[in-house]
């Protein structure tokens, strides 16, 4: 429950690579694949969490501002591919941002599939599908050893106790690159802060649109279900928690100042600034390691790989 309870919670089937480097690097196919997987993805959560109760699920647009001038064309190319193959989305100019949003900037892909959740919500509803179907849930349980072989899996725990069984399902988030026979990511530190309720003239059109730019690290936003705007980035290379908690109230102020250089009259307060271990990976793909008939999924999303398991 721990990344899950950190994670933003923004559903979005535009990963941090672009389709158009995707596809450069590992053919237009594969990079389709992968951003449609994505946009089908957010579909399938959206009936899923119609079923949980309220876990504060809610469709959003997506606007992807460019931060500089630089950033303009290699956005345009992206635009082009993603209507290419049918996503549906649209450029905006500066003068369009400024009179719809607010704010500057030279361009913007503005999208009209995404979402927004509360991941924890979402993970003790998931937890409740298990036992309803005659599953076991134990917290503050750790596995110390995984063997698989032809029948299955043996599971030992930190307690001596062992478990077999032919499936396994990490949903350890990023915890899971243990289990893997190389490292596939490298530690960050990513920081947030959720600001007092704000009235809806106030938030405007950021009230169904989730804000994100091209520059890395990047800044985002979103606003919750009770009003609240949600705003992260600042990523850095800490990864000592003592010296990365240290910087929160500090990192906090730098992405207030981030966002009223947005939206200068935006008064806006970090009530709850918070902190959560980053992985930077080679790859944003599920993982699935096989061994003749003993499968092994492995997810750097844990509500994403509790979703595999009660599927």
């Amino acid at each position: 429950m721990g990344s899950s309870a950190a994670s933003t919670g923004l559903l979005q089937y535009e990963i941090d690579t672009h389709m158009s480097h995707l596809a450069k690097r590992y053919g237009e196919t594969d990079a389709l694949l992968a951003y449609q997987a994505c946009a089908d993805a957010i579909g399938e959560l959206e009936t899923l969490a119609a079923g949980m109760g309220d876990v504060d699920f809610e469709r959003q647009h997506s606007l992807y501002y460019a931060s500089n001038e630089e950033h303009v064309a290699p956005l345009k190319e992206e635009l082009a591919l993603r209507q290419k193959h049918g996503f549906e989305a649209e450029w905006l100019g500066s003068e369009a941002i400024l009179a719809e949003y607010g704010f500057a900037a030279p361009g913007a892909i503005l999208t009209k599939l995404a979402a927004s959740v509360d991941p924890y919500r979402m993970a003790y509803q998931l937890f409740a599908k298990v036992i309803e179907r005659g599953g076991e849930v134990y917290d503050r349980t750790q596995m110390e050893e995984m063997a698989p072989d032809e029948q299955g899996v043996t599971l030992t725990l930190t307690n001596g106790a062992t478990l077999r069984c032919q499936y396994v399902v990490m949903a350890t988030g990023y915890e899971s690159q243990t289990w893997l026979p190389k490292p596939v990511a490298v530690n960050r530190s990513s920081y947030a802060f959720i600001t007092d309720p704000l009235s809806l003239e106030t938030l405007g059109k950021l009230r169904h649109t989730m804000l994100w730019e091209s520059a890395r690290p990047y800044l985002y936003m979103r606003t919750t279900g009770d009003g609240r705007l949600l705003v992260g980035g600042d990523d850095d290379e800490n990864d000592i928690p003592a010296r990365r908690d240290a910087r929160v109230e500090e990192k906090a102020r730098g992405l207030t100042r981030k966002v009223e250089a947005l939206w200068p009259t935006l008064d806006i307060n970090p009530t709850f600034p918070g902190v959560a271990p980053l992985r930077k990976q080679k790859t944003a793909c599920l993982l699935v390691l096989t061994r003749r008939t003993v499968h092994v999924y492995i997810s750097p999303w844990p509500t994403v790989a509790m979703v595999l398991a009660i599927a």
